[in-house]
């Protein structure tokens, strides 16, 4: 027994010991590149913000081509770049910077407006006159009254003030719609589309909320009800007050009509809109009329804002009394 056992002892002890081969339970391949310091996937950037807006590059991607893209979207381009403010306040910047260029020219004609206004009693009579005469087939009268109303007019330094002879008109129309041109190309750049306000955080898109089409409407109503009570009813006949008044029945087209217009373009209207409603409102008070030696409008001489309806009826009178 014993020799057996040591028998079995001696041919474990010279037996070679067995070695079991690993299993692969990892790709080779797989694990380099995971200790590999180079990266091998690529980061989707469709989500990132886009490289900030530098001097000239609306130039260098052909957004500058032109008058309204040269002047206007530079001057976003400008405030953006130097200032570093995100372009939800750019565009409000920049939009009231154009908008404050036109108050010289509509404080200057308020002052011509004012001092015809003034000179109205005799002008009137006058032309009284001139149409009666011009009825009356008078033509030595009318050549009469009418050289002594060009006289009156170049002695006094007064003019009628047609609507398009008006420097407030000449100036302000032409930048407004220029603006809202180049506010409109600026809104198809890639850095619009991260504003930097979480509100709205994409300029380039119509806002369906519709917040910002009813404050585009909103704000224009507000601007004709203050063009209204600063009239000088006094001097002025009441039915400008009514023309102008038709004007707040567009206000439903106009809330269509923005809804269908990029957030930025909504933005620029809002805030041109916002400083008219300020001008009309300082310069309606007495303390700032005095100052720019424009009259001051008394109580008396203000209208309530008329209904709509009412405007409607009386414009029509109005229209049939000139019907020959």
């Amino acid at each position: 027994m014993e020799s057996l056992s040591e028998s079995t002892s001696a041919a474990v002890a010279t037996s070679e010991p067995t070695t079991m081969e690993p299993t692969t339970l990892v790709d080779p391949g797989f694990t380099n590149d995971l200790i590999s310091t180079e990266p091998n996937f690529t980061v989707s950037t469709a989500t990132s913000a886009p490289a900030t807006l530098q001097y000239g590059d609306l130039a260098d991607n052909g957004f500058v081509d032109g008058f309204v893209e040269g002047v206007f979207c530079r001057t976003f381009e400008l405030i953006n770049v130097s200032t570093g403010l995100p372009w939800f306040w750019t565009i409000i910047a920049g939009s009231a910077f154009w908008e404050l260029l036109c108050v010289p020219a509509s404080i200057y004609t308020m002052k011509r407006i004012a001092q015809l206004e003034s000179h109205r009693p005799n002008i009137t009579a006058m032309q009284a006159a001139l149409r009666d005469a011009r009825r009356n087939n008078a033509l030595t009268e009318e050549a009469k009254m009418g050289i002594c109303l060009e006289d009156y007019y170049r002695k006094h330094d007064v003019e009628e003030m047609k609507p398009y002879r008006r420097l407030d008109n000449v100036i302000s129309i032409p930048v407004r719609f220029y603006l809202f041109l180049g506010v409109a190309k600026l809104c198809t750049i890639e850095q619009l589309t991260h504003s930097g306000f979480s509100l709205f955080p994409d300029l380039t898109v119509p806002d369906s909320t519709f917040v910002l089409p009813i404050l585009v409407a909103a704000v224009s109503d507000s601007c004709i009800r203050a063009l209204i009570r600063n009239m000088n009813f006094k001097d002025n006949v009441y039915s400008r007050a009514h023309a102008t008044n038709i004007l707040r029945l567009y206000g439903i087209p106009l809330i269509i009509l923005a809804s269908k217009l990029d957030i930025g373009v909504c933005l620029s209207c809002i805030t041109v809109g916002l400083l008219i409603r300020a001008r009309l409102f300082l310069m309606g008070t007495p303390a700032v009329r005095l100052y720019f030696g424009l009259p001051v409008i008394a109580g008396k001489d203000r209208r309530r804002v008329p209904d709509i309806r009412t405007s409607f009826k009386l414009l029509s009178q109005v229209v049939k009394v000139k019907q020959p």
